[in-house]
């Protein structure tokens, strides 16, 4: 995913439609164990409501999410899933943020740190690469529920920015507005479609040549096609 704008990491994330099946669904019940740590019930946990509407929508069948939930609260057998963020350098020095969900935390930085050394890259020292990021709160409305009430509600909450277009409109925020957030959404009776946190690069960098810029793309398909990673970020433009 790139830093290209506000917009960039959405255009580059990779759509459950380009992605096989079986990694789909592998990557949807990691999310949803994860959610479900804090609340398992989706009723109260609207980050968990969001992921098993996605996972319907890849047409999960119900067995797998409720699994999901129970191995997270402790109901069923599986390994613990941990949270990672790996910060690296790839060609040309972009910078790179790699999220991933595992079970086992050595084999995904080693696997990590592999795919970067074998494409000019090496993973850093952590802090030294997620300062040039900030992360952003991105919502999907559907068009038909948008009014100029809510557009200036919304901002009374906090949206940064808003990206209309005739499929769904995309609002921009600061995590810190959450709940102010959510709240006027509840106030209107209104439920977005979904609701992403992303990284977005503070300063985009662009590459000149071709060969760079198809390298890095190289990167990151190799990444994305590591079982365990979630997300992958970066600065480039």
């Amino acid at each position: 995913m790139s830093g290209h704008s506000k917009w960039a990491t959405i255009k580059h994330k990779k759509a459950l439609q380009d992605q096989k099946r079986g990694k789909v669904f592998s990557q949807l019940v990691r999310q949803i164990q994860i959610a479900a740590r804090t609340d398992p019930n989706p009723a109260s946990n609207s980050s968990l409501r969001m992921l098993i509407d996605k996972a319907k929508t890849a047409n999960m069948p119900s067995s797998n999410i409720d699994r999901a939930i129970k191995k997270a609260s402790g109901q069923g057998e599986g390994a613990t899933l941990e949270e990672l963020t790996l910060e690296a350098y790839g060609p040309r020095n972009t910078a790179f943020l790699v999220e991933s969900i595992t079970d086992n935390h050595n084999r995904t930085v080693s696997e990590i740190k592999h795919i970067f050394e074998r494409n000019q890259g090496h993973l850093a020292e952590k802090g030294s690469v997620i300062w040039l990021f900030e992360k952003k709160m991105i919502l999907k409305i559907d068009p038909q529920n948008w009014n100029e009430e809510l557009e200036l509600k919304l901002i009374d909450a906090g949206i940064e920015d808003v990206q209309k277009n005739d499929e769904d409109i995309l609002l921009l925020a600061n995590p810190a507005q959450e709940a102010q957030i959510r709240q006027t959404f509840k106030t209107m009776n209104i439920a977005p479609l979904s609701e992403e946190f992303d990284w977005q690069a503070k300063n985009p960098v662009n590459l000149d040549e071709d060969s760079a810029l198809k390298q890095v793309e190289e990167l990151i398909a190799m990444l994305e096609d590591n079982e365990d990673t979630k997300a992958v970020y970066t600065n480039l433009a």
